[in-house]
């Protein structure tokens, strides 16, 4: 529960975070994958700590066509703000 209300504070201060890894990289591009990389290593190491059960191909095949869409906003989102 704390977890989630300190999380919650910090997302205000996300795009300035994102913003400052673009000018550090010198164009938005570098800056959304530096992005994206620091949070796919945070993520790989949640998983290989805390062992969550791997979802099954047919449960991941059954969502709308629209749920995979949040990638592409987190994608352009990184990237367009930095």
């Amino acid at each position: 529960m704390i977890m989630m209300i300190a999380v919650g504070m910090l997302l205000p201060l996300q795009a300035a975070m994102n913003a400052m890894f673009g000018k550090g990289g010198g164009h938005p591009l570098w800056g959304g994958l530096i992005n994206f990389i620091v949070g796919l290593s945070l993520l790989i190491s949640s998983c290989l700590i805390l062992r969550p059960p791997l979802p099954s191909f047919q449960a991941l095949a059954a969502l709308p066509y629209w749920a995979w869409g949040g990638g592409v906003v987190g994608g352009c989102g990184g990237c367009g703000v930095g």
